[in-house]
């Protein structure tokens, strides 16, 4: 038998080897970039996921460091009006210590006679509505403070879920107003009479 003569089948094998070799090529090289494209999105999602963390690391630090070295009492209620957290500041104006304010009430903390005034303002701040008033209290070593105090809602996900106070000590202030007014008050009969 002749060369010429060998039947086609085996060259039809040939190309059906071919063909799929070639074609397994091309799968795994899809399979390869597909793999490559996942690992690609990975990297990226994980980059952005770091990158979020730092940045609420970032903020959580930057509101914690203007809470704590913030020169005016800050604190923080929860809804029920409980001491959450409190600053140096408020420790310091009150003279007190932590144990003694964090988990009370501000009931606890303000005279009974103001109870009203803070009521409201607590109230309204919970509605969501910024809150300001004037109050005196009195620090656990009987000093009378005057207070400029700051009511904000706490808001999460467009919920109150808690309040602010910021508290200006204004005593020092309101004092030399009121020396003021009486240094006035005293210079005005001289004045009249020239």
């Amino acid at each position: 038998m002749a060369l010429t003569e060998l039947p086609n089948p085996p060259v039809k094998l040939a190309h059906f080897i071919a063909a799929g070799v070639g074609l397994s090529g091309l799968l795994l090289t899809y399979q390869l970039v597909f793999s490559l494209a996942l690992i690609s999105a990975r990297a990226q999602r994980s980059h952005e996921l770091t990158k979020a963390k730092e940045t609420l690391q970032d903020s959580e630090q930057r509101f914690r460091s203007l809470f704590t070295q913030n020169p005016d009492a800050v604190f923080s209620l929860d809804l029920s009006g409980y001491h959450l957290s409190v600053n140096q500041s408020v420790l310091t104006l009150l003279e007190i210590n932590t144990a003694q304010i964090i988990g009370r009430h501000w009931k606890d903390i303000v005279a009974h006679e103001h109870h009203p005034i803070v009521d409201a303002a607590f109230q309204k701040a919970l509605t969501g509505m910024a809150q300001r008033f004037d109050l005196e209290v009195i620090s656990q070593q009987g000093s009378a403070r005057q207070l400029d105090i700051s009511f904000l809602p706490t808001v999460v996900q467009d919920k109150v879920v808690g309040v602010y106070g910021i508290a200006k000590e204004m005593t020092a202030l309101r004092q030399k107003s009121l020396s003021y007014v009486f240094i006035n008050a005293a210079w005005k009969p001289v004045a009249t009479a020239f």
